[in-house]
């Protein structure tokens, strides 16, 4: 799933899910301070609040940004450091395989269309319309996330490896053949730990 076939107009993202994003994108980075004014994410005159929602247009907005002045590598490390910061719903995972299988629902309960929650923790009640973070196991130490969100590859595995290495830190991530940005419909990565 691109950017394009999701009406982001209609999207927003927690405000928690948000300061993950900025704290990832902002750890290290000399030209965070600067970036964020320039697209109105900060500043004395507009303050951030975590508890709020935020239209996920602006998510898009930082992220190109991040890849034009810093690549795929910026996308990569703002999205590996997007975990340290995140918020799980419910408890925490115990284990890599557990928070890699849970990463969806997290994906999902940070997300909302038009007002509504698109993952009610209580039910378990998930809507569609925003791709996936589909897990498979492939074996004792490894994982395949097939992901179709509209947000960047290289920053998706960003967050797969920043999750993995939550939990162990030797983790490896890898692509497969059939990238969304060259066409494919998902993004397959492999994880092994």
């Amino acid at each position: 799933m691109s950017s394009a076939a999701v009406d982001l107009s209609r999207l927003e993202l927690t405000g928690e899910a948000f300061a993950a994003i900025i704290g990832g994108f902002s750890e290290r980075n000399l030209l965070a301070p600067r970036i964020l004014e320039r697209l109105e994410l900060a500043g004395p005159e507009r303050p951030f609040v975590p508890s709020g929602h935020y239209p996920v247009t602006q998510v898009f907005a930082l992220l190109s940004a991040v890849e034009r002045e810093m690549g795929d590598a910026g996308l990569v490390k703002t999205g590996s450091l997007v975990p340290k910061h995140a918020i799980y719903p419910g408890e925490q995972p115990p284990d890599v395989r557990t928070a890699l299988a849970q990463l969806d629902a997290g994906y999902h309960h940070n997300h909302r269309r038009d007002g509504e929650p698109l993952f009610d923790l209580a039910t378990g009640q998930q809507q569609e319309g925003i791709g996936n973070y589909r897990y498979s196991e492939l074996g004792p130490r490894a994982a395949c996330l097939t992901v179709d969100s509209p947000y960047p590859c290289a920053f998706d595995r960003g967050i797969i490896l920043g999750l993995a290495r939550r939990f162990e830190p030797l983790a490896t991530v890898s692509e497969e053949p059939g990238c969304r940005r060259h066409g494919g419909g998902a993004c397959r990565y492999v994880v092994r730990w």
